[in-house]
C-alpha cells in the first residue's frame, strides 16, 4: 500500500463535472491538482434541474447562458398513476449535451489554473486519489475493493425522436406506466430524447416500444423514432466503501442516481464539495478517520433520502454517529458545537 500525503499533488481520476469542479475548489483552496484520465468526453444529453443549474452557477462563476448547445424548458407535465391527476408545473430546467458541458468546464479550469497537470492514469501516486467517474472503480483504479450495492434492478433506454405535432417543446412529459414509466424530454423546438424504464434486470432495447404501448400521455406526443436504443442501469447505485485512507469517491463513483431525477450532476457537484471539504479537514489536523467517517455517513444519508423519495427504499438507514460529529460550513467542515 502506497502511503498517501496531502504535501503530493491530488491525482483526480476522471473529467466529467465532479472530477473538473473538484479540481477547480481543490485549486481554489490551495491544493496542487493533477487530472488523469483521457480529455472530457463528457456523457449523454442530460437534464440539468433547477437546483443543479444555481450550483453549477455559484460554483464555477457563470452564467448559464454561457454553456454551449443548451436548451431552455419551462414546464414539467407529471402524469402520475391513476387515479391521482395529471398535473403541468413550471420548473425551469436546461437540457445540455454531456461532451458540450464537460468541455466547457474543462476549458474553463485549465484557463483558471494554468499549472494543473493532465496526466495518465497514474494509482501510484503519492497524493491523494479522488475517483470520479464509475470506470475508475471499474478498472480497480486504486487497487481497493469496492463493491456496489444496486437498489433494485431497473434499466432504461433512450432513443431520439422526432415529435408529432401536439408536441410542446418548451415542456419535459413524464408518464408512468405498468411496471415503469415514460419521459419525453425536449432537446430543441423539433427534437426529443424518450427514455422509458422498467424493472429488468436484462438490456432490452423493446423497452421502449412496450411502454409506448402502454402510454395515454407520452404516445400522441411522438412520431418517429429516429435512432437506435441504448440501454444502460437506471436503478440507484451506491459504492462501499466510499473512502478509504488515501483516496475518496466522488460523482456517480460513489454514488448514482436514476435519470429521471434529473440530479445526477448536482449529486456529483454536491459530493466535489464534500470531497474538497474532507480535504481541508485533513490538511489542518482533523482526525482521518473521523472525517472519513463522516464522509462516508453523509453520502449515506443522501442516498437514502433519494431512494425513499423515489419509492426505491421505505425507511432509512441506521447510521451510526461519528465519534467527532462534524457540519458542513462553506467549504469547511466544522466541528459540531464549536
Amino acid at each position: 500500500m502506497v502511503a498517501r500525503t496531502l504535501a503530493a499533488p491530488v491525482t483526480i481520476h476522471g473529467r466529467g463535472p465532479a472530477g473538473l469542479t473538484a479540481a477547480r475548489l481543490l485549486s481554489r483552496s490551495g491544493f496542487t491538482c493533477r487530472l488523469a484520465g483521457p480529455a472530457s468526453a463528457g456523457g449523454p444529453t442530460t437534464l440539468l434541474n433547477p437546483g443543479t443549474c444555481r450550483l453549477l452557477g455559484e460554483l464555477w462563476g457563470i452564467a448559464l447562458d454561457a454553456l454551449p448547445s443548451r436548451y431552455r424548458l419551462r414546464y414539467r407535465a407529471v402524469h402520475p398513476p391513476a387515479p391521482e391527476s395529471p398535473a403541468v408545473v413550471e420548473q425551469h430546467s436546461l437540457v445540455v449535451e454531456g461532451a458540450a458541458l464537460g468541455g466547457f468546464l474543462e476549458q474553463r479550469l485549465f484557463t483558471e489554473y494554468p499549472n494543473i497537470e493532465a496526466v495518465e492514469e497514474d494509482a501510484d501516486a503519492d497524493g491523494w486519489h479522488l475517483l470520479a467517474t464509475g470506470r475508475a472503480l471499474r478498472d480497480g483504479a486504486l487497487g481497493t475493493d469496492i463493491a456496489v450495492e444496486r437498489v433494485g434492478r431497473a434499466r432504461c433506454a433512450a432513443v431520439e425522436v422526432q415529435p408529432s405535432a401536439g408536441f410542446s417543446a418548451d415542456r419535459a412529459t413524464f408518464e408512468a406506466v405498468p411496471g415503469g414509466w415514460l419521459f419525453l424530454m425536449p432537446t430543441g423546438p423539433k427534437s426529443a430524447i424518450l427514455q422509458a424504464q422498467q424493472d429488468k434486470p436484462e438490456p432490452d432495447t423493446d423497452l421502449v416500444i412496450a411502454n409506448l404501448a402502454q402510454s395515454k400521455a407520452v404516445r400522441p406526443l411522438v412520431g418517429n423514432l429516429t435512432t437506435t436504443p441504448r440501454t444502460f442501469e437506471a436503478m440507484p447505485r451506491l459504492s462501499r466503501p466510499r473512502a478509504g485512507s488515501g483516496w475518496l469517491a466522488v460523482g456517480d463513483a460513489a454514488m448514482a442516481l436514476p435519470p429521471v431525477t434529473g440530479d445526477g450532476v448536482g449529486n456529483g457537484l454536491r459530493t466535489a464539495i464534500l470531497a474538497t471539504a474532507v480535504l481541508r479537514a485533513l490538511r489542518r489536523g482533523e482526525p482521518e478517520s473521523a472525517v472519513l467517517a463522516h464522509y462516508e455517513r453523509r453520502l449515506e444519508q443522501a442516498f437514502d433520502k433519494m431512494a425513499q423519495r423515489t419509492g426505491h427504499r421505505s425507511s432509512g438507514t441506521d447510521s451510526q454517529p461519528n465519534e467527532v460529529p462534524y457540519r458542513l460550513h462553506g467549504l469547511d467542515l466544522v466541528r459540531t458545537g464549536a
